[in-house]
């Protein structure tokens, strides 16, 4: 049986949600995002701050070039609509004229919020397509924690899965799933890459060989994760252990899909010289592809210790 852990008694959890960063280009599909954020915004009692950017080379914008107002006037209109996509709920409204991604980025990592949510495609798709989503960028750029959100629904998160792969990063993603969503069901959820395997099939050697290396490899990943979870003081009524084989990403989605997740958790390595360029192939397709909400954490996000 699940059992809720207080979550005073989380190892590690000292970052606690005080501020949410809601980033919205107006859209239907910010829409969801706003519900959400409010949602999480008032089970935690935390503020929250509705963002929109107008960029620089708007064309309207530059149709008001001659108005003594322009930014005014466009300000005041988003910040009517930013209103009205979080209903219910008296969100600070903040509208920034510029590069979307970087205005975004700014307002959440230097305005001390502990999560930016966003919708999972901006406005502009083929400009996404070729340089990668909105959504993609600011998970690349930012700092704090970033939840993608798809699905339509302000209900409390149920049934959260978090990815491991015994990281330190993954560890900050597990605390903090722990503490922000303590009454949801709980799953840690390991995949054994196969490639080494599949290489070893095309050199020839014997399937027998292959599946026996596959099995002793699922089992030691168990026990690791069983030590992981205990490193975390995760009782076996706690949390729900899962160890599958396969392409990381490919299983990753078949899985979760079965489990019938409604977020799911993953660290975002954060740190090295690309790493504000490159999103890990793994996060990238589970971002294009996961049908639920998906909440990135970076292992030098703020409060996470290294």
């Amino acid at each position: 049986m699940h059992r809720t852990l207080p979550v005073d008694g989380i190892k590690g959890a000292a970052m606690s949600m005080q501020k949410v960063v809601f980033a919205s280009d107006l859209s239907e599909r910010a829409g969801r995002a706003g519900r959400r954020a409010v949602q999480l915004a008032e089970a935690h009692d935390a503020q929250l701050e509705a963002v929109h950017v107008i960029e620089t080379d708007s064309p309207g914008l530059r149709a008001l070039s001659g108005s003594p107002d322009r930014e005014g006037v466009f300000q005041a209109a988003a910040e009517q609509q930013l209103q009205s996509g979080t209903p219910g709920h008296r969100a600070k409204p903040r509208v920034l004229i510029g590069d979307v991604v970087g205005e975004v980025v700014c307002a959440t990592d230097e305005g001390d919020a502990d999560l930016l949510v966003v919708g999972a495609h901006g406005r502009q798709y083929v400009r996404d397509w070729m340089l990668g989503t909105t959504a993609e960028q600011l998970v690349c750029h930012a700092r704090t924690p970033t939840l993608v959100v798809r699905r339509d629904s302000d209900a409390p998160y149920r049934r959260v899965v978090v990815g491991v792969d015994f990281s330190e990063c993954s560890r900050a993603a597990l605390q903090i799933a722990r503490r922000w969503f303590p009454a949801a069901e709980l799953y840690l959820l390991y995949v054994v890459d196969t490639a080494e395997l599949d290489r070893m099939r095309a050199a020839g050697i014997g399937d027998s060989y292959i599946q026996e290396q596959q099995t002793r490899w699922m089992e030691e990943a168990r026990t690791e994760l069983e030590e992981f979870a205990r490193d975390e003081e995760l009782s076996p009524d706690e949390v729900h252990l899962e160890v599958h084989a396969g392409y990381p990403a490919t299983v990753l989605l078949e899985a979760l899909g079965g489990l019938g997740a409604d977020l799911v958790v993953m660290g975002n390595h954060g740190r090295g010289r690309w790493a504000n360029m490159l999103l890990g192939s793994v996060a990238s397709r589970l971002l294009r592809e996961l049908s639920t909400d998906l909440l990135l954490v970076r292992d030098d996000a703020p409060g996470v210790e290294g």
